[in-house]
C-alpha cells in the first residue's frame, strides 16, 4: 500500500493509508562564545535580576557544572496572548564571569516559534546581549539538532524499525503491554527514537494513530555548514510485520514480532532456532516499506525546507559583534 506525504493536518479523509510528514527540525542547541569578558558579566547579572524580580515568563533553569547559571524564557506564540510558564520556552545558559571560558548555550523547539515569539524573543536577546535573536544565532555553532518525522495511521506494532549502523535497542512499553517507544543507539551520540505521539497530537481518543520518529544528531557546525546536513534517516529502515505467507505459522510469527520489538531485531533472530534464523531474517528484510526511504535529490529541497520552517533562514550573512561596547555603548 502507498503511503501520502503531506502535511500533518491534511490527513483527515485518508483513514487507510499511512501518512508519512515531510522532515522537520524538532530541537536545536547552539553556543556561542563570548570573548568579551564585560558582556559576560553584564549578560550574567541581567539573568539574575530576571529571577530575582520574578519576572513574567521568567523560570530558574539548566544549571549544570559547565554552565553556572540557566533560566528559561517563555514567549507567547499568538498575538495579545499573555506571557506565562505554559508558553512555549528557550532556555539559555552561561557560564559564570570568573570562567576561562566563557559561553553562552541555547536550546529551544524552532516548531514552536511565531512572529510574535520572535518579536519578544528579540527584546530579550537585545536586553542580554544588544542584539536580536537571529543576530545572536549568527555567532553560535550549532551542537544538537533534532530531525523528525510522522507516520500517522499507524502503531508502532505494524512496522520493525531498525537502524543500520547500531544494534543497541531499547524498548518500553505501557501498563497495557503497548508497545510505546523504541530507541536505537547510544545515549548522548547520534541515536534513534520512534515512539507513539498520538496523544500529545491529538489527544487521548484520537482514531488516528502517529508513529514520530526522531534522529538526534550531535554536531558543531554553523548555519551554512547545517544546510548541507546529510539525511539523518538514511539510516533509519522501516520494514512492514505484515506477512501474508509466515514462514513458520501464523501464531510463530506474532511471538516473533513481539519478540522483535522486545530484543531488537538482531537479538530476536538469535533467539530462535538455528535452522529457522534465515528464513525468519528473509521474511523481515525482503519487505522494507518503499515510501520511507528519501532521495538524495529530495533531501536536498526538503532540508532547506526544514530550515525555513524553523526560521533558520533568517538568520543573517553578517552581524554587530558580541562585544560590551556594541551592546550597552561607551558610556555604560
Amino acid at each position: 500500500m502507498n503511503a501520502i506525504v503531506m502535511k500533518i493536518d491534511e490527513y483527515i479523509g485518508y483513514k487507510d493509508n499511512p501518512i508519512i510528514t515531510a522532515p522537520a527540525i524538532d530541537k536545536l542547541s547552539a553556543v556561542a562564545d563570548l570573548p568579551d569578558d564585560p558582556l559576560c558579566g553584564v549578560t550574567y547579572s541581567v539573568i539574575l535580576d530576571w529571577i530575582k524580580n520574578h519576572e513574567v515568563g521568567i523560570a530558574k533553569g539548566g544549571s549544570t557544572s559547565r554552565y553556572a547559571l540557566g533560566v528559561k524564557i517563555h514567549y507567547p506564540t499568538k498575538k495579545g496572548d499573555p506571557v506565562h510558564l505554559k508558553c512555549p520556552m528557550i532556555l539559555v545558559q552561561i557560564t559564570h564571569p570568573n570562567c576561562s571560558k566563557k559561553q553562552v548555550r541555547v536550546e529551544y523547539n524552532p516548531a514552536h516559534m511565531t512572529e510574535y515569539g520572535e518579536t519578544y524573543l528579540d527584546a530579550m536577546f537585545t536586553s542580554m546581549f544588544g542584539m536580536e535573536f537571529y543576530q545572536f544565532l549568527f555567532h553560535c555553532r550549532f551542537t544538537r539538532v533534532d530531525f523528525c518525522r510522522n507516520i500517522v495511521n499507524r502503531a508502532l506494532e505494524d512496522y520493525f524499525i531498525k537502524s543500520k549502523w547500531s544494534k543497541i535497542s531499547q524498548c518500553v512499553f505501557n501498563s497495557e503491554g503497548k508497545l510505546e517507544t523504541i530507541y536505537l543507539g547510544k545515549c548522548g551520540g547520534a541515536n534513534i527514537k520512534a515512539y507513539d505521539k498520538t496523544k500529545q497530537m491529538h489527544g487521548q481518543s484520537s482514531p488516528h494513530g502517529t508513529i514520530r520518529i526522531e534522529a538526534s544528531c550531535p554536531i558543531n557546525l554553523s548555519i551554512n555548514e547545517l544546510a548541507k546536513f546529510p539525511n539523518p534517516f538514511e539510516r533509519v529502515v522501516v520494514y512492514s510485520t505484515t506477512c501474508s505467507n509466515p514462514p513458520l505459522g501464523e501464531a510463530h510469527w506474532r511471538a516473533f514480532q513481539d519478540s522483535c520489538h522486545l530484543r531488537g531485531i538482531s537479538n530476536a533472530i538469535k533467539r530462535q532456532p538455528v535452522k529457522h534464523r534465515s528464513t525468519l531474517k528473509k521474511a523481515i528484510f525482503s519487505q522494507p516499506v518503499s515510501w520511507w526511504n528519501i532521495t538524495p535529490d529530495d533531501w536536498d529541497w526538503l532540508l532547506i525546507d526544514a530550515l525555513d520552517n524553523a526560521g533558520l533562514l533568517n538568520i543573517p550573512n553578517s552581524a554587530p559583534p558580541l562585544t560590551f561596547k556594541q551592546a550597552f555603548g561607551e558610556g555604560a
